[in-house]
């Protein structure tokens, strides 16, 4: 399985055991939610749309979930799985 992907799901994976329910509120967790989920299709498909722009989460997901720790699982993913995106272009 592409690493790209798997990361993606991983992190899913972990938003959803993390923040149950958010990937149905308006809220920074379900934006990278349904971002996650469409680079796992544009991926998946071999096509990539959009120019996705993982890290620009970083910040609000830290204001709103208040997880200052420097060892974040979710932020590390975030930031693997951006510069996996940068190095397919």
């Amino acid at each position: 399985m592409n690493e790209i992907v798997s990361d993606c799901e991983h992190l899913l994976e972990l938003l959803d055991k993390t923040y149950p329910g958010e990937k149905y509120r308006a809220t920074t967790v379900h934006d990278m939610y349904y971002t996650v989920r469409d680079i796992i299709d544009d991926v998946s498909d071999d096509s990539m749309h959009d120019n996705y722009h993982l890290t620009s989460f970083i910040h609000p997901y830290i204001d709103n979930t208040r997880d200052y720790d420097a060892d974040s699982e979710i932020v590390s993913l975030l930031e693997k799985i951006q510069n996996e995106l940068s190095g397919r272009l």
